[in-house]
C-alpha cells in the first residue's frame, strides 16, 4: 500500500483506483455506472450501498473492512484460500484440505 491510511472509504476508494492504474471512467465501465458516480463514491458524497462495496472491493482487490473502515488489507492469496476453503461446505472435506496444507508446508 503507498502511503498512509487515508480516512475515509471515498478516499480509500480512490486510493486502491489509482495503485491499479484505473481512471475513474474505466472503474465506472467495469461497474457499469457513470465517472460521476465514481467522483461522487471518490469524494463522500453520498452513501455506498453493501453490495456495491462489496463490487468495489473485488474489483480493487481489497477487501470491504478496508475500504469501509481502514482495516488492515489480507494478502490476496489468503483471501482466495479463505473463499476457497468456505466453498469446501462439508466439515470432512475441510478437515483434508486442512491436512494437506499442514503436509504441504512441512508442519
Amino acid at each position: 500500500m503507498s502511503g498512509g491510511t487515508e480516512n475515509t472509504a471515498g478516499k480509500r476508494i480512490r486510493q486502491k483506483r489509482k495503485e491499479l492504474g484505473l481512471s475513474q471512467e474505466e472503474l465506472a465501465e467495469r461497474m457499469n455506472v457513470t465517472a460521476a458516480l465514481i467522483s461522487n463514491y471518490e469524494n463522500d458524497k453520498v452513501d455506498i450501498k453493501t453490495s456495491v462495496m462489496r463490487e468495489l472491493a473485488g474489483i480493487l482487490g481489497t477487501s470491504v473492512a478496508y475500504l469501509m473502515d481502514g482495516a488492515p488489507e489480507i494478502d490476496p492469496d489468503i483471501m482466495n484460500l479463505i473463499r476457497i476453503y468456505i466453498t469446501l461446505g462439508k466439515p470432512n472435506v475441510r478437515k483434508v484440505a486442512l491436512e494437506q496444507m499442514r503436509i504441504l508446508n512441512g508442519i
